[in-house]
């Protein structure tokens, strides 16, 4: 893993961290989770199992 997409790595997480200390809603968490997560990949669709 390139420094560049490693730094990016962890802005998506930092992102997703934010997110979920924003909320105690576990449905609103997972949604969010899951569309940042396809947006820091490039998904058009992301699911977590």
């Amino acid at each position: 893993m390139s420094e560049k997409q490693s730094k990016k790595s962890q802005q998506l997480l930092l992102q997703i961290a934010k997110s979920i200390h924003r909320t105690s809603n576990l449905e609103r968490i997972w949604q969010q989770t899951a569309r940042d997560l396809g947006s820091g990949l490039g998904a058009s669709r992301c699911i977590i199992y």
